[in-house]
């Protein structure tokens, strides 16, 4: 590359006349003086410059000879974006983001508005659509189409358009190579804060699905930019938790948009706490009313999944404040907290060996056969590898894999907890000329043996399911996904393409293991 400096931001008429632009807006006064009309660069030519040495050349030569700009076909507004939203809702439409990583930004011909551009990449990278063939009797695979529905009927420069381009240009910014839109980001992330301080601030409006968006995205925006779950993204969860209490379950469960967008708040709260270790801020909620509600978006499977995150989340801030307070002195101090313990682990255990059919996944061995079935990419990075998994779970849609990695991982988070406690009690001197009559029959037995038994239940459960989320991950990656690339075709020219929402599955689990 041939950095050539900072490009001017002048108009058009005066960079061509080589004169001082003072950047007026909508016309400079030189172009009002003459009557010329004033054109303005968009972004996309500012931060995407061909800089080879071909160009370089070329732009000198061009500038020896004085010669008048190319002069380029005005592109769509940024303010247009409100218009096309419905178009790009589609999941036909998603597949003309394909088209990105062989985009030549640098040529005169391709200047799409960098605001749109960024919108489509996040809508391709995070936003699933339902099958249009899926079985209307199960549940609904799409995950964040309540964005598009509602971004189309935001007010242009509304706090969720707002934070919407924030999101974009960040995951803009970091997917294709584009590090100067981080600036356009935080300027949009603060603007952002400030709409929405004034939207939060109406109650009317604080109760609506746009403003809880709005503070979704907020926590999104923190695990695509930030290393650390920091202090900001509990201030968002917070306020999400604020305002799913402003309605009941089911005002939420009224319609669909509000329904999907109620239960990824809440997903997220439960799993922000769970995370912290600190309890749920608000309860589970008659959450099985949902089936009779909308028994097409929501299966019965699904929502116990939230129901067992939220008891391990409550278990999981109990033993971190026992390890932080006074520690316990006898085994029997912590009798009541391993039985809580043992008895969510089954829980655990029996969600996984009642599911029904449907939520079932297919089991392959990692054998060389196996792995021919897959693109090269997959069997170098996941499959041949060293520590590549010995099975490989084939799941039939993205949201089932989203499913069984939260049900995977907090359930780790579960083994780990009592694992660390039957660990700490074998510390604990052993209670000797105790009544076993006086021991209540619903307690677990205390002495070496059982918790021995125990321990070793416990290692054995744990291993198997960091073997069962490795097992998991090649299907993150490779389940087709209604208008998009598959992730596994070697013919196809844009399965290199990967969609977002894939590593954004996988990374809380890859992060716990």
């Amino acid at each position: 590359m041939s950095y050539r400096g900072r490009p001017s931001k002048g108009c058009e008429s005066c960079r061509a006349r080589k004169v001082k632009c003072d950047e007026g807006k909508p016309s400079c006064a030189r172009c009002s003086r003459a009557n010329y009309e004033c054109k303005y660069r968009d972004q996309a030519d500012l931060l995407f410059r061909n800089q080879t040495a071909f160009a370089a050349q070329k732009a000198e030569d061009s500038w020896r000879k004085r010669a008048k700009s190319h002069q380029r076909s005005p592109s769509a507004g940024s303010g247009g974006y409100q218009s096309s939203a419905q178009s790009e809702s589609s999941p036909e439409a998603s597949s003309s983001i394909l088209t990105l990583n062989n985009m030549s930004l640098g040529q005169r011909q391709i200047q799409p508005d960098l605001q749109r551009l960024a919108y489509e990449r996040f809508i391709y990278d995070f936003v699933v659509f339902d099958d249009p063939d899926r079985n209307p009797n199960e549940p609904s695979s799409s995950i964040w189409d309540f964005v598009p529905s509602l971004y189309q009927t935001s007010a242009e420069g509304s706090a969720l358009a707002t934070i919407v381009h924030a999101v974009s240009y960040a995951n803009f910014s970091s997917r294709c190579n584009a590090p100067h839109v981080q600036a356009l980001a935080e300027e949009c992330l603060a603007k952002g804060f400030r709409l929405l301080q004034k939207t939060l601030a109406d109650k009317s409006q604080a109760s609506s699905d746009h403003a809880l968006c709005a503070v979704y995205l907020l926590g999104v925006w923190e695990n695509l930019c930030t290393a650390a779950h920091d202090g900001n993204f509990l201030a968002h969860k917070d306020g999400a938790n604020a305002l799913l209490q402003l309605r009941t379950v089911e005002e939420f469960f009224s319609n669909p948009i509000s329904a999907r967008l109620y239960e990824v708040s809440f997903a997220q709260m439960v799993i922000g706490n769970l995370q912290h270790a600190k309890p749920p801020n608000l309860p589970v909620r008659n959450l099985p009313v949902v089936k009779k509600l909308l028994p097409a978006l929501h299966s019965a499977s699904g929502i116990y999944v939230i129901q067992l995150i939220h008891e391990e989340a409550i278990l999981h801030a109990r033993w971190h404040d026992t390890k932080k307070g006074d520690p316990p002195s006898t085994r029997q101090d912590l009798q009541e907290l391993l039985q809580h313990a043992l008895d969510l682990d089954a829980e655990f255990q029996t969600w996984e060996s009642t599911i029904p059919v449907a939520w079932r996944y297919q089991v392959e061995r990692n054998t060389p056969a196996t792995r021919t079935t897959y693109a090269p990419r997959w069997r170098d990075l996941l499959l041949s590898s060293r520590g590549a998994p010995e099975e490989i779970h084939s799941h039939t849609t993205l949201k089932r894999c989203w499913i069984w990695m939260f049900f995977r991982t907090s359930r780790m988070f579960l083994l780990r907890d009592l694992i660390e406690m039957l660990n700490w009690m074998f510390r604990l001197p052993e209670t000797t000329g105790s009544n076993p009559a006086s021991t209540p029959a619903s307690m677990p037995s205390l002495d070496n043996l059982a918790l021995s038994i125990h321990h070793a239940f416990a290692t054995s459960h744990l291993v198997t399911t960091l073997a069962n989320a490795s097992a998991a991950i090649p299907s993150i990656f490779t389940v087709p996904i209604p208008g998009k690339p598959h992730g596994d075709d070697s013919n196809d020219d844009n399965d290199d393409d990967v969609v977002g929402m894939r590593g954004y599955t996988a990374f809380w689990s890859l992060g716990v293991m």
